[in-house]
């Protein structure tokens, strides 16, 4: 008993302390495709110390929203590892609190909360970047839903654990036509999620600019909730995605999910 309250402990450290380090990497291959040195990959750590050692600046419009979405955003990124798995193959002690779509919900709040604190800024930016990852969002959650009712009808059961466990166990189920057209679907939802669409929104650049303009007028340690709750939907989305269309026989407690 005592060791699964320990992995479950460790799944949600996990995320926390390596999604800065994903997003370091990310961006620095981002450059070196574009033939350039890029930050070093532990860039977003000094980043967010930073953040946290700077004063907070507030719009004089701002609401209590304004304060409590990037902890209601960071508090659901906390939440959702406890549910998925990341270190291990078997059910932990708290991931029968929710399922596939519950999980769903989750990050969607936190999306929810961050794009209404953009709105409650009154920040001509922060009403753009809300706009427009509304309209996003329109696009994308259906996607979601048909990615995660598709799975419920193959496995028979909405909990990631026993949807990965069919999938290790049945490669016609894995295999089929149905299974690739969700991995291909829950792809292009990744692509939306994690702002790697062609036009690339975490620009400063105003016609472009999404994600940013909806934390525009965020500074300090409420940014760095923002920009670290960020990274870690990030680190979530590919583990969910590594979980459902990989087979991996061989997880042990302690590895890392991998490719």
């Amino acid at each position: 008993m005592m060791r699964d309250i320990l992995l479950q402990i460790a799944q949600v450290v996990t995320v926390l302390v390596l999604a800065p380090l994903l997003q370091g990497v990310i961006l620095q291959w981002e450059e070196r495709v574009q033939r350039a040195q890029g930050p070093g990959i532990f860039q977003p750590y000094r980043d967010l110390w930073k953040l946290f050692h700077k004063q907070l600046v507030v719009p004089e419009t701002a609401s209590f929203i304004y304060w409590i979405a990037p902890v209601v955003a960071f508090t659901c990124m906390m939440t959702v590892p406890i549910l998925i798995p990341v270190l291990t193959n078997f059910p932990l002690p708290l991931s029968d609190m929710g399922d596939i779509l519950g999980g769903g919900f989750i990050l969607t709040l936190g999306s929810f909360m961050i794009t209404i604190a953009g709105l409650d800024s009154g920040s001509a930016h922060g009403g753009i970047g809300s706009s427009r990852a509304v309209m996003l969002g329109i696009l994308a959650e259906p996607t979601l839903i048909l990615v995660f009712v598709g799975i419920t009808l193959l496995a028979k059961s909405m909990l990631p654990f026993v949807v990965n466990h069919l999938l290790v166990q049945q490669p016609a189920v894995y295999w089929g036509p149905a299974h690739l057209f969700l991995v291909a679907a829950f792809f292009i939802l990744i692509l939306v999620e994690t702002d790697r669409l062609p036009i690339h929104s975490s620009t400063h650049i105003e016609v472009y600019m999404i994600e940013e303009a909806r934390i525009l007028e965020y500074s300090g340690p409420l940014l760095a909730l923002l920009r670290w709750a960020s990274a870690m939907k990030q680190l979530i989305l590919y583990t969910i995605f590594c979980v459902l269309p990989a087979r991996m026989r061989d997880w042990r407690c302690g590895r890392l999910l991998a490719l």
